[in-house]
């Protein structure tokens, strides 16, 4: 019986031996990955110096809800990014124009910005659009779409103009210089 259970621990002991040491040959795992293809992830569906650019995806039985997730995934992503750049440009320029109340108008031009990317998501162009079956009958829907950064940068200068409280603080020319300086940089980033 004692043998019995030598030649047993010697057996799993020599096994976990070999085991451990065989790890060395085995490829790293990356290696054994497999890349996913993405639709509309390459630089042509980018924003660029005249457009904002998101893509996004949705799943489901019903083509007409997988396309409407889709938009929906896609319209919140660039909605996120419209917002992200235009605070920005607002807070430098109220930063670089001597705004009375700074803080204010920073506020102010935020709620626009709300006001102004929601409009303005209602003129996307879909300028891509792929459907998948899935082995399970569901339906997966691709989305790219886009949206003009004039017509956002105008939206913002109008209304802006329009408000009498910014009105006598804005300065048009210098808004838009910002603006557009601010999207070459972030071109000139990616």
């Amino acid at each position: 019986m004692r043998n019995l259970k030598f030649a047993l621990v010697a057996i799993i002991a020599s096994t976990m031996l070999v085991a451990c040491g065989s790890n060395r040959n085995l490829p790293p795992i990356h290696a054994q990955a497999v890349e996913v293809y993405v639709p509309f992830s390459g630089r042509a569906y980018q924003t660029n110096d005249t457009h904002w650019r998101a893509s996004g995806s949705g799943e489901s039985v019903q083509l007409a809800m997988a396309r409407r997730i889709a938009l929906q995934n896609a319209r919140a992503i660039l909605a996120g990014s419209i917002e992200v750049m235009v605070r920005e440009v607002t807070t430098t320029y109220s930063d670089q124009v001597q705004v009375d109340d700074r803080l204010a108008f920073q506020e102010i031009t935020r709620t626009m910005t709300e006001a102004v990317v929601s409009e303005q998501l209602n003129d996307v162009r879909t300028i891509g659009e792929r459907t998948f079956r899935q082995p399970d009958g569901r339906l997966t829907v691709h989305i790219a779409i886009e949206m003009s950064k004039d017509a956002v940068r105008n939206a913002m200068s109008n209304r802006i103009s329009a408000d009498e409280r910014l009105r006598v603080e804005f300065n048009e020319y210098e808004f838009r210089r910002i603006f557009d300086e601010r999207m070459r940089v972030t071109q000139e980033r990616r």
